[in-house]
């Protein structure tokens, strides 16, 4: 089989599974549990919200430095190296 062992990377980020331990633990009600689970669906969308910005933003830079980049090199191959 030729490879080495896959390593997994990541990291656990103490989300909604906290909060809701934390409910069970508690003895929470069922209106609470599900009033929690709503705000946790309303915190997703935002953090969601953010990262589709933040995408289209690095999307958008970099299509600008694509731009950029491809008239610089056609400025530079136009260029005689020879001219002082």
């Amino acid at each position: 089989m030729g490879g080495g062992a896959t390593r997994a990377v990541g990291r656990t980020i103490p989300g909604p599974s906290v909060n809701m331990e934390r409910a069970q633990a508690g003895g929470v009600s069922a209106g609470q549990a599900a009033a929690m689970a709503l705000q946790n669906i309303s915190e997703r969308g935002e953090k969601l919200s953010a990262t589709v910005d933040a995408t289209e933003n690095l999307r958008n830079s970099a299509m600008n430095l694509s731009q950029r980049t491809g008239k610089l090199v056609e400025k530079l191959e136009k260029k005689k190296w020879y001219n002082f």
